[in-house]
């Protein structure tokens, strides 16, 4: 008998909250499901950001095997550290488990999945997720389906919205989505059924500050309109989880899962660039450079949040020199001198860094020989990492710092920085070379987004073929899709890093039907489906199009 699988997203879902929300009652749904079968936590990637999170999902990759670190392309022989290429589906299209499935023929339906823009072929249904262009447009394969959906990728315009509003759009994107799922359920059975609501990370973005009053942009009035709505989100999803849970048969394997947790945005700066020049690895220019990049950081930054026209307005109007400017000065990279510099940061995502050595032959001005000094100097950079301690209470800043290698493995491990550093999560990477090292983040951006990601996401599974009542560890971002793979009776692609979850999985289907992994080299490849589109008539991205998705990224602060 063949079987099927859900997959329900919650963008940012974090068992943080959602563990003593169920144990108080208020979430019966996933606790159904989690008493019914097997729940934990599910590892981001690192960095913890939803464009490389959910591809790695998709494809079953690492970031270096997949090559996106971020939404926008790391190009680490630039010392602004990206180009300004942003990605899209084109990139990966062909190596999603959506792809897999529809080639093995099976039916598949996508919904509001993250990165799926532009939609690409399936043997079946996909409604692109966040970011997309133009927000009264669904963008949706087949392309006639467009006509059917109107467009729910309104996540891009909470920066824009007053909190009422945000509640208001969150609450409708919801409803709206539950009721496209349940009625495409209702008119077919789906192998692969998929869905992601993104309330539950936007609640966590812009509500955080009305739950907690430790944190320093607390809102003690806002509270008493918005303090429950980061729980009223998750309630909203659960009802949402019930509504699909009503459709689907005993032959079907419902995951929800999460692409990265949730908590407090941080707090302090703990400026990487600064901290390498007190050790003597970095130099800077001195002089009016130094001092108009500190200004013009501090300018730019408070435009980024609270005069957004204005930046989009440069990012739209202006050229490219002038772009690439505006990236400098966000990220103080003018004041460095570079040819005296042996070290320098890579920007990633807040608790995580990079630092990437400036080595000869690589970088336009390294310095560094490659081979005993470049691995020496990692060496010394990881040691002294070790030492940092917060000024006042004398804790480690520093949580683990890693060469580059013992996190990532694939063909772009060069895209990757050469050292990863694990703050403390009451600490974000600081772009400053001069002055103190850890400074106060700034009371506007605390009080634009109050919460932010974690490594550690939402991992639900429910099912005959699942076990009951278990709770499940070290399960990672890149195991679902291997997973998905095992249960609809699909061999697995070899080039995937991810693992079958065995140990949530019943004993007796494993011994009736063992893993499969599919080498290429060495058997026919599964017979493909149907091609849907010609790949030459596939929809091009356009410049207009481009910039509309570059907006919805800034209106979330993922790029500059």
């Amino acid at each position: 008998m063949s079987r099927r699988v859900i997959v329900i997203g919650l963008d940012g879902a974090t068992m943080d909250l959602i563990r003593p929300w169920v144990h108080e009652g208020r979430l019966p749904h996933l606790g159904r499901l989690m008493r019914e079968g097997v729940s934990g936590e599910l590892r981001s990637t690192v960095p913890p950001v939803t464009g490389p999170a959910w591809i790695s999902f998709m494809t079953g990759k690492n970031p270096a095997n997949h090559g996106v670190f971020h939404f926008r392309t790391l190009d680490l022989a630039r010392y602004t550290c990206y180009d300004e290429t942003l990605v899209t589906s084109t990139r990966f299209a062909n190596d999603t488990i959506f792809k897999l499935v529809s080639d093995a023929g099976l039916r598949v339906a996508a919904l509001a999945v993250p990165m799926t823009f532009p939609p690409f072929p399936v043997n079946g249904i996909m409604l692109s997720g966040y970011p997309t262009p133009n927000l009264q447009t669904a963008y949706a394969y087949p392309p006639e389906m467009s006509n059917r959906f109107s467009n729910i990728n309104i996540t891009s315009e909470f920066f824009r919205h007053s909190d009422q509003e945000r509640v208001r759009s969150a609450t409708h994107m919801v409803e709206q989505l539950t009721t496209y799922c349940v009625e495409l359920m209702q008119e077919e059975q789906y192998d692969l059924f998929m869905v992601v609501f993104t309330n539950t990370d936007m609640a966590n973005h812009f509500f955080r500050k009305y739950t907690d009053p430790d944190y320093p942009a607390y809102d003690p009035e806002g509270a008493q309109v918005y303090g429950t709505v980061l729980r009223d989100q998750y309630v909203l999803a659960d009802e949402a989880v019930g509504r699909l849970v009503e459709q689907a048969d005993d032959d079907t394997t419902i995951i929800i899962m999460s692409d990265h947790g949730s908590g407090v945005h941080p707090t302090r700066y703990l400026h990487t660039n600064s901290w390498l020049r007190s050790k003597g690895w970095l130099e800077i220019r001195g002089g009016l450079a130094t001092t108009g990049a500190k200004g013009i950081r501090t300018i730019l930054e408070y435009a980024r949040m609270k005069a957004p026209w204005a930046r989009d307005f440069v990012k739209r109007r202006f050229p490219s020199p002038v772009k690439a400017g505006i990236s400098s000065g966000l990220h103080a990279t003018s004041a460095i001198r570079w040819s005296q510099t042996k070290a320098y940061r890579v920007p990633m995502f807040f608790f995580v860094e990079g630092i990437e050595v400036n080595l000869k032959g690589r970088q336009p001005q390294g310095i560094v020989e490659p081979g005993a000094e470049y691995e020496e100097l990692r060496d010394q950079i990881i040691a002294e990492l070790k030492g940092l301690v917060d000024p006042t209470s004398g804790e480690p800043i520093v949580r683990k710092a890693f060469k580059k290698e013992e996190e990532y493995s694939g063909p772009f491990l060069h895209n990757a920085p050469d050292i990863v550093v694990f703050y403390d999560h009451d600490y974000a990477g600081g772009p400053s070379p001069v002055g103190p090292v850890t400074t106060p983040i700034e009371k506007y951006t605390l009080n634009t987004w109050s919460g932010q990601h974690r490594m550690n996401g939402t991992l639900i599974m429910w099912g005959k073929d699942v076990r009951e009542n278990l709770a499940i560890e070290g399960a990672s971002i890149v195991d679902p899709a291997p997973t998905i793979m095992y249960l609809l009776d699909l061999p697995i692609p070899a080039e995937m890093d991810g693992r079958v979850l065995t140990e949530a999985l019943d004993p007796a289907l494993l011994a009736a039907r063992p893993v499969t992994i599919y080498h290429k080299a060495e058997g026919e490849k599964p017979e493909e489906a149907e091609t849907y589109v010609d790949e030459e008539e596939e929809e091009q991205i356009d410049e207009e199009e481009e910039e509309q998705i570059r907006e919805a990224l800034r209106g979330l602060g993922y790029i500059d």
